[in-house]
């Protein structure tokens, strides 16, 4: 038994040998040099390829939370961009802030969307709506899932920073509309950030928004970061 025992040992010791020896003859597939490990790359481009696929990993997850935020991929051109308006975002990126203007192709969208994916990276957890889309799916919610239309508008109210553009396109006159204020009213009252951009101000856009018009703006001249663009 014993001297069957050391047989299989020393089998197995020979063919451990013959093992390191053809991983020591055999060329790495990325690099060609010799000595690969079970994968077939030497150690070098083994661990090169480990970090590669780390990195994109990291950057997929990231892309995944820029999609469930609804803030678009494409990023900001900062050489094309309102460097102004950047700096006064970055440098009060925890207020809310209203930036109106009345033209569009100022910068105002692309700015916010800059700033909050910065935001993004440091852990907040942050929505982006064009305020006509956000009044559709609410209401869209309110006609056939009240629950679900509940849940939306106490999520809205929760999250560290809210964006919220293009506001004064339409109408905030009925249930939705009522809604998207009391999302307005709730976030101030808990001091959470949200973004606004307008290509509307003062009287026209109280006009807009109709019967609660002057409730909004009373709540931008109280608690916002108030920036203007152009004449």
């Amino acid at each position: 038994m014993a001297k069957d025992i050391l047989l299989l040992c020393g089998a197995i010791r020979e063919r451990q040998k013959q093992k390191n020896y053809q991983a020591s003859v055999t060329p790495c597939k990325n690099c060609e040099t010799l000595g690969v490990n079970g994968y077939g790359y030497c150690s070098d481009c083994y661990k090169a390829i480990i970090r590669e696929n780390d990195t994109m990993m990291q950057l997929q997850e990231e892309n995944q939370k820029i999609i469930n935020s609804g803030l678009p991929l494409t990023d900001y051109d900062a050489e094309k961009g309102n460097k102004e308006l950047l700096e006064l975002v970055e440098n009060n990126k925890d207020k809310s802030l209203f930036i109106a203007s009345k033209s569009s192709g100022l910068c105002k969208t692309r700015t916010l969307i800059h700033v909050a994916k910065s935001r993004l990276k440091e852990g907040a957890i942050i929505k982006f709506f064009i305020v006509s889309a956000l009044l559709r799916e609410i209401a869209a919610l309110f006609s056939y899932d009240l629950k679900e239309a509940d849940k939306l508008i106490k999520n809205l109210c929760r999250i560290d920073l809210l964006i919220l553009d293009d506001l004064g396109k339409e109408k905030l006159t009925d249930r939705a509309g009522e809604s998207f204020f009391e999302i307005i009213a709730f976030r101030e009252l808990e001091k959470k950030p949200t973004w606004i951009t307008s290509n509307f101000s003062g009287e026209v856009l109280g006009q807009k928004l109709g019967e609660r018009g002057d409730f909004f703006k009373r709540r931008i001249k109280d608690s916002y970061l108030i920036k203007i663009l152009g004449p």
